[in-house]
């Protein structure tokens, strides 16, 4: 069996996925918490696999008057 190191630096983490979508950490801990965000403990740190952010943001149809 081989074993293959897995590439986190492309992972984010909270702090980064915070700053990307303008929320607040809190915010980004609670979708995880909540399941809405998937995430992975590495070591002892949250990470966030970009392409996940990208799924867990939803375009937002606006109806114009």
């Amino acid at each position: 069996m081989s074993t293959q190191a897995i590439p986190t630096d492309n992972f984010l983490s909270v702090r980064a996925a915070a700053k990307l979508l303008a929320v607040s950490q809190r915010s980004i801990r609670q979708f995880i918490a909540d399941g809405r965000l998937p995430a992975v403990r590495v070591g002892g740190a949250v990470r966030i696999v970009p392409t996940d952010l990208a799924g867990f943001v939803q375009p937002v149809e606006v109806k114009q008057k």
